[in-house]
């Protein structure tokens, strides 16, 4: 079990692996032992892990050793606090605790030391669309309203060029084809979104997100022979009720 392996590399690198795990009931029974590990960046890794996908609290002592381990994590990424991916970090663990406030201040902080930089705009962007679905009910929030969806669309505006100039430069990283493939899908180009989403799952055949997320576009698009034949290799390689909906939804689109 790499998990227990005598090399604190390989257990870090173990619990880095669980990174998009959507199970909190395994994360917690894998990943908790290993916030008391006497290697710090294993108990570090780990906590990292457990709140960006989904796990913020546990129960008695454990709560507390996940409490001190991002507190560990936190002062690592703050002695790194001229660099702007640092600061993305922060904002992304503080928008996982619900300290939405201390997000917004990290991903401006992050565009403001790299401008030049992608992913800050986009987390930015997301957050503050957040805040519009708050404000949305409140009739005296309206010039709040319209100057937050300025800065969205500016942000997003700003986000696109730089993903392209990203993706374009990498382009078999998946992960970047991935974010410029929904960030054209926001801009409203879905064939250029489809293609970048294809050029995802061409990188990682095997990775869910990207072909999840290219299957729905091509419902959303109405290209139901396609998206079918991906959403049953979906179901294959990760047969979960999720996909299996999925996949029953568009072969009922396809006999309408």
């Amino acid at each position: 079990n790499a998990l227990r392996d005598e090399s604190p590399i390989v257990r870090a690198a173990a619990a880095a692996a669980h990174d998009g795990n959507a199970d909190p009931n395994l994360l917690t029974r894998r990943l908790v032992p290993l916030l008391r590990d006497p290697i710090r960046a294993v108990r570090i890794e780990a906590a990292r892990v457990l709140v960006l996908n989904g796990v913020q609290r546990l129960s008695g002592t454990d709560d507390q050793a996940l409490a001190a381990a991002l507190e560990e994590y936190r002062i690592g990424l703050n002695n790194d606090g001229d660099r702007a991916g640092a600061h993305l970090t922060l904002g992304a663990l503080a928008e996982q605790l619900g300290s939405e406030p201390t997000a917004e201040k990290e991903y401006r902080i992050s565009i403001a030391l790299e401008p030049n930089s992608s992913g800050g705009r986009a987390n930015l962007a997301a957050l503050l669309g957040r805040k519009m679905e708050q404000l949305a009910q409140d009739p005296n929030a309206i010039d709040k309203l319209q100057a937050l969806q300025q800065e969205i669309e500016s942000l997003r505006e700003d986000e696109l060029k730089l993903l392209q100039r990203d993706a374009d430069l990498l382009p078999k990283n998946g992960n970047l084809q991935y974010r410029l493939g929904l960030a054209l899908y926001l801009a409203g180009d879905f064939a250029e979104a489809e293609r970048r989403l294809q050029n995802a799952v061409d990188s990682d055949p095997a990775d869910v997100n990207f072909l999840m997320t290219l299957v729905l576009l091509q419902e959303r698009i109405e290209k139901l022979d396609v998206a079918e034949s991906n959403a049953k290799k979906l179901f294959q390689i990760a047969p979960t009720p999720v996909h299996e909906e999925i996949l029953k939804r568009i072969q009922s689109l396809r006999k309408q």
